[in-house]
């Protein structure tokens, strides 16, 4: 039997108090393989597994979690000024990747999208039309969520971000765009 990569273990650790939440361990792995294989050793690959560790705790899945994240960020990107997102990425490295419609291509490579082709289209138009607050409130419902998610999902990427060392203003200024009490 092949070693997992560390990735993938970490993935694994991360999701295996989960129970509660939409990802069973079966999905957790079957999402860490994918993750590797899509993307081996990228940035991107690294993003999704801390992005996905980040959402452990709630009840959402995979599939939810990087989409909800996908719409947060093309709200930002299309709210904040150029500098301030190209900011974000730098500090974020991969997150480019899962901005907006972008997303559904990482959606897809990772399987999370297959044998769902009416969803599939219904979530494309959703990511690429997230430049407003009721863009985003689409995607969510697409994904399957109500739209008082997007305050949660706020908290949690303004969280993550902060552990990445985003700056107080961006975050204060994500907060902003999203809605979200700082």
């Amino acid at each position: 039997m092949k070693p997992l990569a560390p990735a993938t273990l970490a993935l694994l650790a991360a999701l295996s108090g989960c129970s509660g939440s939409g990802m069973t361990m079966n999905d957790a792995a079957q999402t860490a393989s994918a993750i590797h294989a899509a993307t081996p050793g990228g940035a991107t690959q690294s993003t999704v597994t801390e992005l996905l560790n980040v959402f452990a705790g709630t009840p959402v899945t995979g599939q939810q979690a990087l989409g909800g994240t996908a719409a947060l960020l093309g709200l930002a990107q299309s709210q904040l000024g150029g500098n301030q997102y190209a900011e974000l990425t730098r500090q974020v490295p991969g997150l480019q990747q899962l901005t907006g419609s972008n997303a559904l291509s990482q959606l897809n490579a990772l399987g999370m999208l297959s044998g769902q082709g009416s969803q599939s289209s219904l979530l494309g138009a959703a990511l690429g039309n997230t430049g407003s607050q009721a863009g985003v409130n689409q995607a969510f419902s697409a994904l399957g969520m109500d739209s008082s998610m997007v305050g949660v999902f706020s908290q949690l990427l303004l969280q993550y971000f902060g552990g990445e060392g985003v700056s107080a203003s961006l975050l204060q200024n994500l907060a902003s765009v999203w809605g979200a009490p700082r």
